[in-house]
Protein backbone atom coordinates (compact mmCIF):
# COMPACT_ATOMS: atom_id res chain seq x y z
CA UNK A 1 0.00 0.00 0.00
CA UNK A 2 2.04 2.91 1.07
CA UNK A 3 5.62 3.56 0.53
CA UNK A 4 6.72 5.66 3.77
CA UNK A 5 3.22 7.49 4.51
CA UNK A 6 -0.14 6.16 5.45
CA UNK A 7 -3.37 8.20 6.13
CA UNK A 8 -6.06 7.61 8.82
CA UNK A 9 -9.25 9.82 9.56
CA UNK A 10 -9.82 12.59 11.96
CA UNK A 11 -12.78 14.28 12.85
CA UNK A 12 -14.27 16.40 10.41
CA UNK A 13 -14.99 19.77 9.84
CA UNK A 14 -18.15 21.71 10.94
CA UNK A 15 -18.43 22.71 6.88
CA UNK A 16 -17.36 21.06 3.40
CA UNK A 17 -14.72 23.55 2.53
CA UNK A 18 -13.88 23.75 -1.58
CA UNK A 19 -11.05 25.93 -2.66
CA UNK A 20 -10.11 26.77 1.48
CA UNK A 21 -7.22 28.12 2.42
CA UNK A 22 -5.01 26.40 5.18
CA UNK A 23 -2.40 28.16 7.69
CA UNK A 24 -0.64 26.59 10.63
CA UNK A 25 -0.55 28.41 13.90
CA UNK A 26 0.78 28.25 17.23
CA UNK A 27 4.70 26.60 16.45
CA UNK A 28 2.77 23.98 14.27
CA UNK A 29 0.02 22.19 17.05
CA UNK A 30 -2.70 24.26 15.91
CA UNK A 31 -3.92 24.41 11.82
CA UNK A 32 -6.46 27.64 10.77
CA UNK A 33 -8.84 26.38 7.93
CA UNK A 34 -10.40 29.72 6.33
CA UNK A 35 -13.19 29.99 3.92
CA UNK A 36 -14.09 27.74 0.56
CA UNK A 37 -17.01 27.51 -1.91
CA UNK A 38 -18.72 30.44 -3.16
CA UNK A 39 -21.24 31.91 -1.57
CA UNK A 40 -20.46 30.22 1.79
CA UNK A 41 -19.22 28.93 3.96
CA UNK A 42 -19.10 32.41 6.29
CA UNK A 43 -16.80 30.53 8.45
CA UNK A 44 -13.39 28.92 9.40
CA UNK A 45 -12.24 25.96 10.91
CA UNK A 46 -9.78 25.57 14.01
CA UNK A 47 -8.02 21.80 13.93
CA UNK A 48 -6.19 21.36 17.59
CA UNK A 49 -3.45 18.60 17.00
CA UNK A 50 -3.52 18.00 20.91
CA UNK A 51 -7.17 16.76 20.90
CA UNK A 52 -8.20 16.04 17.21
CA UNK A 53 -11.04 18.55 17.60
CA UNK A 54 -12.38 21.55 15.46
CA UNK A 55 -13.60 24.79 16.79
CA UNK A 56 -15.49 27.10 14.65
CA UNK A 57 -16.07 31.02 13.90
CA UNK A 58 -17.22 33.27 12.19
CA UNK A 59 -15.73 35.16 9.36
CA UNK A 60 -16.56 38.52 8.33
CA UNK A 61 -17.24 37.49 4.32
CA UNK A 62 -17.64 34.21 2.57
CA UNK A 63 -14.22 33.56 0.46
CA UNK A 64 -13.21 31.98 -2.33
CA UNK A 65 -10.03 32.42 -4.33
CA UNK A 66 -8.40 34.02 -1.43
CA UNK A 67 -5.36 33.56 0.59
CA UNK A 68 -4.72 33.40 4.30
CA UNK A 69 -1.35 34.35 5.72
CA UNK A 70 -0.13 34.22 9.13
CA UNK A 71 1.45 37.46 10.60
CA UNK A 72 4.37 37.54 12.86
CA UNK A 73 2.08 38.81 15.63
CA UNK A 74 0.13 35.55 15.34
CA UNK A 75 -2.31 36.73 13.89
CA UNK A 76 -3.52 35.85 9.65
CA UNK A 77 -4.81 37.92 7.54
CA UNK A 78 -7.28 36.38 4.66
CA UNK A 79 -7.33 38.81 1.65
CA UNK A 80 -9.75 39.44 -1.57
CA UNK A 81 -11.51 36.18 -3.04
CA UNK A 82 -15.38 35.74 -4.00
CA UNK A 83 -16.50 35.07 -7.18
CA UNK A 84 -17.40 38.62 -7.53
CA UNK A 85 -14.12 39.83 -6.26
CA UNK A 86 -13.36 41.35 -2.85
CA UNK A 87 -11.36 44.30 -2.16
CA UNK A 88 -11.47 42.95 1.63
CA UNK A 89 -9.30 41.79 3.96
CA UNK A 90 -9.81 40.66 7.64
CA UNK A 91 -7.72 39.13 10.21
CA UNK A 92 -7.92 36.30 12.56
CA UNK A 93 -7.14 36.74 16.36
CA UNK A 94 -5.96 33.32 17.86
CA UNK A 95 -6.23 34.57 21.32
CA UNK A 96 -9.85 34.92 21.10
CA UNK A 97 -10.74 32.83 17.99
CA UNK A 98 -12.51 35.98 16.29
CA UNK A 99 -12.50 37.84 12.95
CA UNK A 100 -12.31 41.13 12.13
CA UNK A 101 -12.55 43.45 8.89
CA UNK A 102 -9.38 45.62 8.03
CA UNK A 103 -10.27 48.93 7.74
CA UNK A 104 -8.32 49.84 4.62
CA UNK A 105 -9.25 47.71 1.43
CA UNK A 106 -7.00 46.64 -1.03
CA UNK A 107 -6.57 49.15 -4.04
CA UNK A 108 -7.76 46.64 -6.02
CA UNK A 109 -9.99 43.80 -5.96
CA UNK A 110 -8.64 40.40 -6.22
CA UNK A 111 -9.12 36.46 -6.34
CA UNK A 112 -6.92 33.58 -7.32
CA UNK A 113 -3.83 36.17 -6.34
CA UNK A 114 -0.91 35.14 -4.53
CA UNK A 115 -0.02 36.63 -0.87
CA UNK A 116 3.49 36.23 0.12
CA UNK A 117 4.93 37.19 4.04
CA UNK A 118 8.17 39.88 3.69
CA UNK A 119 10.82 39.29 5.87
CA UNK A 120 10.01 42.83 7.29
CA UNK A 121 6.60 41.40 8.43
CA UNK A 122 4.66 42.97 5.43
CA UNK A 123 2.94 41.20 3.00
CA UNK A 124 3.33 41.29 -0.82
CA UNK A 125 0.38 40.31 -3.10
CA UNK A 126 0.40 40.04 -6.65
CA UNK A 127 -1.54 39.78 -9.73
CA UNK A 128 -4.70 37.71 -9.45
CA UNK A 129 -8.40 37.82 -11.01
CA UNK A 130 -9.69 41.57 -11.60
CA UNK A 131 -11.34 44.13 -12.78
CA UNK A 132 -9.97 45.84 -15.97
CA UNK A 133 -11.24 47.94 -18.86
CA UNK A 134 -13.05 45.32 -20.15
CA UNK A 135 -14.50 43.53 -17.24
CA UNK A 136 -12.82 40.79 -15.02
CA UNK A 137 -9.09 39.88 -16.62
CA UNK A 138 -5.63 39.11 -14.84
CA UNK A 139 -3.56 41.85 -13.34
CA UNK A 140 -0.21 42.55 -13.50
CA UNK A 141 -0.45 44.72 -10.43
CA UNK A 142 0.95 44.30 -6.93
CA UNK A 143 0.79 45.99 -3.70
CA UNK A 144 1.69 45.68 -0.19
CA UNK A 145 -0.06 45.29 3.00
CA UNK A 146 1.51 46.79 6.15
CA UNK A 147 -0.27 45.42 9.43
CA UNK A 148 1.56 47.63 11.69
CA UNK A 149 0.95 46.91 15.58
CA UNK A 150 -2.88 46.53 15.00
CA UNK A 151 -3.48 44.51 11.62
CA UNK A 152 -6.94 45.39 11.49
CA UNK A 153 -5.65 49.12 10.76
CA UNK A 154 -2.82 48.01 8.54
CA UNK A 155 -2.95 49.94 5.36
CA UNK A 156 -1.61 49.29 1.56
CA UNK A 157 0.89 50.74 -0.72
CA UNK A 158 0.98 50.09 -4.38
CA UNK A 159 4.73 48.47 -5.67
CA UNK A 160 5.96 48.59 -9.02
CA UNK A 161 3.99 45.97 -11.68
CA UNK A 162 5.02 42.83 -12.22
CA UNK A 163 6.21 42.41 -16.25
CA UNK A 164 2.98 40.47 -17.28
CA UNK A 165 -0.76 39.94 -15.90
CA UNK A 166 -1.01 36.64 -13.97
CA UNK A 167 -3.08 34.55 -12.70
CA UNK A 168 -3.50 31.13 -10.49
CA UNK A 169 0.06 31.34 -10.50
CA UNK A 170 2.55 30.72 -7.72
CA UNK A 171 4.88 33.06 -5.57
CA UNK A 172 7.95 31.27 -2.92
CA UNK A 173 9.34 33.49 -0.35
CA UNK A 174 13.07 32.50 -0.71
CA UNK A 175 15.68 32.38 1.75
CA UNK A 176 18.03 35.96 0.41
CA UNK A 177 14.40 37.73 0.97
CA UNK A 178 13.01 37.79 -2.51
CA UNK A 179 10.18 36.87 -3.97
CA UNK A 180 9.78 34.07 -6.70
CA UNK A 181 6.71 34.41 -8.87
CA UNK A 182 6.33 31.87 -11.65
CA UNK A 183 3.95 31.11 -14.22
CA UNK A 184 0.46 31.25 -14.03
CA UNK A 185 -2.09 32.59 -16.81
CA UNK A 186 -3.79 36.26 -18.62
CA UNK A 187 -5.78 34.37 -21.18
CA UNK A 188 -2.56 32.49 -22.01
CA UNK A 189 -0.26 30.00 -20.05
CA UNK A 190 3.00 31.60 -19.09
CA UNK A 191 6.27 30.28 -18.70
CA UNK A 192 7.82 33.62 -17.47
CA UNK A 193 9.40 33.84 -13.90
CA UNK A 194 10.31 37.31 -12.31
CA UNK A 195 11.72 38.36 -8.78
CA UNK A 196 10.88 40.43 -6.35
CA UNK A 197 13.23 42.46 -3.83
CA UNK A 198 11.87 43.95 -1.43
CA UNK A 199 14.91 45.72 -0.36
CA UNK A 200 14.44 48.02 -3.12
CA UNK A 201 10.95 47.62 -4.27
CA UNK A 202 11.56 46.27 -7.88
CA UNK A 203 11.28 43.11 -9.92
CA UNK A 204 13.56 41.81 -11.80
CA UNK A 205 13.80 39.28 -14.86
CA UNK A 206 15.19 35.40 -14.05
CA UNK A 207 14.78 32.35 -16.42
CA UNK A 208 11.88 31.09 -17.34
CA UNK A 209 10.16 27.58 -16.75
CA UNK A 210 10.85 24.72 -18.84
CA UNK A 211 6.99 24.17 -19.52
CA UNK A 212 3.93 27.08 -19.31
CA UNK A 213 1.74 26.52 -16.57
CA UNK A 214 -0.88 27.66 -14.08
CA UNK A 215 -2.71 26.16 -11.20
CA UNK A 216 0.69 24.51 -10.05
CA UNK A 217 2.01 24.11 -6.86
CA UNK A 218 5.53 25.61 -5.70
CA UNK A 219 7.61 24.31 -2.70
CA UNK A 220 10.29 25.59 -1.49
CA UNK A 221 13.01 23.14 -0.15
CA UNK A 222 15.52 24.14 2.23
CA UNK A 223 18.33 21.62 1.56
CA UNK A 224 21.16 22.51 3.77
CA UNK A 225 22.19 24.20 6.93
CA UNK A 226 24.77 26.61 4.71
CA UNK A 227 21.20 28.30 3.12
CA UNK A 228 21.34 25.73 -0.43
CA UNK A 229 17.74 25.50 -1.66
CA UNK A 230 15.25 24.77 -4.92
CA UNK A 231 11.99 25.02 -5.49
CA UNK A 232 10.10 22.20 -6.88
CA UNK A 233 6.94 23.10 -9.86
CA UNK A 234 4.71 20.31 -9.81
CA UNK A 235 1.65 20.12 -11.87
CA UNK A 236 -1.15 22.65 -12.87
CA UNK A 237 -2.47 22.99 -16.13
CA UNK A 238 -0.04 23.04 -19.23
CA UNK A 239 0.36 23.09 -22.73
CA UNK A 240 1.95 20.01 -22.97
CA UNK A 241 2.92 16.96 -20.65
CA UNK A 242 1.38 17.33 -16.88
CA UNK A 243 3.18 14.91 -14.92
CA UNK A 244 6.41 16.69 -15.87
CA UNK A 245 7.95 18.72 -13.09
CA UNK A 246 10.69 20.92 -12.81
CA UNK A 247 12.75 23.09 -10.28
CA UNK A 248 14.45 26.47 -9.75
CA UNK A 249 17.91 26.89 -8.70
CA UNK A 250 19.57 30.35 -7.96
CA UNK A 251 22.42 31.28 -9.36
CA UNK A 252 24.47 30.94 -5.90
CA UNK A 253 23.78 27.30 -6.34
CA UNK A 254 26.81 25.22 -7.16
CA UNK A 255 25.60 21.95 -8.93
CA UNK A 256 27.12 19.07 -8.03
CA UNK A 257 27.82 20.34 -4.00
CA UNK A 258 24.33 18.56 -3.10
CA UNK A 259 22.91 15.26 -4.15
CA UNK A 260 20.41 16.64 -5.88
CA UNK A 261 21.98 19.48 -7.77
CA UNK A 262 22.01 17.83 -11.24
CA UNK A 263 24.65 16.43 -13.17
CA UNK A 264 28.47 15.95 -10.57
CA UNK A 265 31.15 18.68 -10.81
CA UNK A 266 28.57 21.24 -13.29
CA UNK A 267 28.36 24.50 -12.73
CA UNK A 268 25.26 26.98 -12.06
CA UNK A 269 25.29 30.24 -14.61
CA UNK A 270 22.63 32.57 -13.28
CA UNK A 271 19.48 30.87 -11.72
CA UNK A 272 18.31 27.99 -14.04
CA UNK A 273 15.19 25.23 -14.14
CA UNK A 274 15.97 21.86 -14.61
CA UNK A 275 13.59 19.37 -15.82
CA UNK A 276 13.13 16.67 -13.04
CA UNK A 277 11.56 13.38 -12.91
CA UNK A 278 7.60 12.55 -13.78
CA UNK A 279 4.75 12.62 -11.33
CA UNK A 280 2.92 9.14 -11.41
CA UNK A 281 -0.17 11.39 -12.02
CA UNK A 282 -1.05 14.40 -13.89
CA UNK A 283 -2.99 16.75 -11.55
CA UNK A 284 -4.13 20.36 -10.80
CA UNK A 285 -5.90 21.41 -7.71
CA UNK A 286 -3.47 19.08 -5.49
CA UNK A 287 -1.24 20.10 -2.55
CA UNK A 288 2.08 20.37 -1.94
CA UNK A 289 3.50 20.13 1.36
CA UNK A 290 7.34 20.23 2.16
CA UNK A 291 8.44 17.18 4.74
CA UNK A 292 10.86 18.05 7.42
CA UNK A 293 14.19 15.62 7.49
CA UNK A 294 14.13 13.20 10.16
CA UNK A 295 16.19 15.00 12.99
CA UNK A 296 16.90 17.82 11.02
CA UNK A 297 13.48 20.10 10.96
CA UNK A 298 15.07 22.97 9.74
CA UNK A 299 15.79 21.24 6.22
CA UNK A 300 13.13 19.96 3.88
CA UNK A 301 14.36 17.51 1.17
CA UNK A 302 10.78 15.97 -0.05
CA UNK A 303 7.31 17.48 -0.60
CA UNK A 304 4.15 15.24 -0.33
CA UNK A 305 1.62 15.69 -3.29
CA UNK A 306 -1.81 14.64 -2.35
CA UNK A 307 -5.00 14.55 -4.51
CA UNK A 308 -5.66 16.70 -7.26
CA UNK A 309 -7.40 16.14 -10.65
CA UNK A 310 -6.50 15.24 -14.10
CA UNK A 311 -6.93 18.67 -15.56
CA UNK A 312 -7.17 17.36 -19.05
CA UNK A 313 -10.36 15.82 -18.12
CA UNK A 314 -11.33 17.29 -14.75
CA UNK A 315 -11.60 13.48 -13.99
CA UNK A 316 -11.06 11.36 -12.04
CA UNK A 317 -10.48 12.87 -8.55
CA UNK A 318 -7.72 11.13 -6.74
CA UNK A 319 -7.02 9.24 -3.90
CA UNK A 320 -3.22 9.10 -4.52
CA UNK A 321 -0.36 10.60 -3.38
CA UNK A 322 3.03 10.35 -4.35
CA UNK A 323 6.78 11.69 -2.50
CA UNK A 324 9.33 13.76 -4.71
CA UNK A 325 12.81 12.69 -3.21
CA UNK A 326 14.80 15.78 -3.74
CA UNK A 327 18.22 13.12 -3.90
CA UNK A 328 16.98 11.41 -6.58
CA UNK A 329 15.25 13.66 -8.27
CA UNK A 330 12.34 11.21 -8.83
CA UNK A 331 9.17 10.51 -7.40
CA UNK A 332 7.57 7.75 -5.68
CA UNK A 333 3.63 6.38 -4.95
CA UNK A 334 2.85 6.65 -1.24
CA UNK A 335 -0.16 5.63 0.55
CA UNK A 336 -4.06 6.16 -0.51
CA UNK A 337 -5.91 9.14 1.27
CA UNK A 338 -9.15 8.09 2.64
CA UNK A 339 -11.50 9.39 0.21
CA UNK A 340 -10.41 11.16 -3.10
CA UNK A 341 -9.97 15.01 -2.59
CA UNK A 342 -9.70 17.85 -4.84
CA UNK A 343 -9.49 22.08 -3.97
CA UNK A 344 -8.65 20.34 -0.37
CA UNK A 345 -6.00 21.49 2.13
CA UNK A 346 -3.40 20.28 3.74
CA UNK A 347 -1.25 21.99 6.72
CA UNK A 348 1.88 20.94 8.08
CA UNK A 349 2.12 19.76 11.94
CA UNK A 350 4.81 19.94 14.35
CA UNK A 351 4.98 16.34 14.78
CA UNK A 352 5.99 15.98 10.98
CA UNK A 353 2.50 15.34 10.21
CA UNK A 354 0.10 16.53 7.46
CA UNK A 355 -3.41 17.20 8.22
CA UNK A 356 -5.71 16.75 5.06
CA UNK A 357 -8.86 18.27 4.65
CA UNK A 358 -12.04 19.27 2.83
CA UNK A 359 -12.19 19.26 -0.89
CA UNK A 360 -15.27 16.86 -1.80
CA UNK A 361 -16.76 17.01 1.47
CA UNK A 362 -16.08 17.86 5.29
CA UNK A 363 -13.71 15.27 6.43
CA UNK A 364 -10.35 15.13 7.65
CA UNK A 365 -7.42 12.70 7.82
CA UNK A 366 -3.96 12.71 8.98
CA UNK A 367 -1.03 11.69 7.01
CA UNK A 368 1.99 10.60 8.37
CA UNK A 369 5.23 8.39 7.80
CA UNK A 370 4.08 5.89 10.31
CA UNK A 371 0.69 3.37 8.49
CA UNK A 372 -1.82 2.68 11.07
CA UNK A 373 -5.32 1.10 10.43
CA UNK A 374 -6.51 2.97 13.62
CA UNK A 375 -8.80 6.02 13.22
CA UNK A 376 -7.11 9.58 14.42
CA UNK A 377 -8.24 11.39 18.05
CA UNK A 378 -5.38 13.73 18.33
CA UNK A 379 -1.86 13.67 16.44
Amino acid sequence: MATGFGFISTAPMHAQRTGAVAVTLEAGTKILVTGGTLDGPVSADLYDSATGAWTASQMTNDRFGHTATLLPSGHVSVIGGDNQTRSTAEVYDPATNAWQKVFNNLTAPRRWHTATLLPNGTVLVTGGVGVDGDGFGALASAEIFNPLADPVNGYWNIVPSMSVARANHSATALPDGTVLVAGGSNGNLLGTAELFDPAVREWRPTASLNAARSSHTATLLKLSLTGNFVVLVAGGVTAGNTTVSEQYQPNSLVLGTEPNLGPSGAGAVGASWIKVGAMNSHRTSHTATALPVLGVPTETRQVLVTGGLDPTSQLPTYKTTEIYDAHTLQWRAAGDLTVPRSLHTAALLNTGKVLIAGGEDASAEIGSRATTSATASGS
